[in-house]
């Protein structure tokens, strides 16, 4: 607490304003668990930006003596057909990455969407996205999958950047995303259908 003074001298107290690293100690200190978890992302996020530096063999070479155990040298060991486990771990981490990612926001950015839409002007727009809604989600998503994939073309990829390989695995994403977004479009539908009625 600090003290200030009018001009008849009376005291005024106010609050001294809090410094940003008082309030990070008081974070880490209420919330332990919190601060594991954002080390734990941040640590697989650097993983993923950084595994082309950090794996020490090609993921997809196989001159390794076959399923060695972990060691200096191959420190996950090597598979059955003698390729670096430590390399695939550390690369895959960027596709999964990239997937999740790529998923989470496409399914965020046209469900909205299409809630709002279905939502606050119904009649045929709403009806035209929920009826689709219930066509996709009639095909079991195993098979949905499959079917997306052998319609727009088999994924793979090269590896490099991040962005590289969003687009080396689009067809991938698409079909993940599909049956996702029609599913949280129902809840903005509710919510914009009862805003609307509000407004009008």
């Amino acid at each position: 607490m600090t003290v200030d003074t009018i001009a008849d001298g009376t005291p005024i107290e106010r609050s001294a304003r809090r410094r940003p690293g008082r309030a990070i100690r008081r974070f880490i200190r209420e919330q332990p668990l919190g601060v594991f978890g954002l080390v734990l992302i941040a640590f697989f996020l650097s993983v993923a930006a950084f595994a082309p530096f950090l794996a020490r063999y090609s993921p997809t070479a196989s001159g390794a003596p076959l399923l060695q155990s972990p060691s200096s040298t191959y420190w996950f060991g090597t598979d059955s057909l003698g390729r670096d486990v430590f390399s695939r771990v550390v690369v895959g981490s960027q596709i999964s990455l990239v997937i999740a990612f790529s998923v989470v926001t496409i399914n965020i950015a046209l469900s909205s969407l299409l809630g709002l839409v279905s939502g606050y002007f119904g009649g045929w727009p709403d009806y035209l996205i929920q009826r689709s809604g219930e066509a996709v989600h009639a095909f079991p998503g195993l098979i949905l999958y499959f079917l997306v994939i052998s319609a727009l073309g088999r994924p793979s990829t090269e590896g490099g950047n991040l962005l590289s390989i969003a687009w080396d695995l689009r067809t991938l994403i698409i079909a993940l995303s599909l049956p996702a977004f029609f599913g949280g479009s129902r809840i903005l539908r509710a919510t914009s259908s009862l805003s609307s009625c509000w407004i009008r």
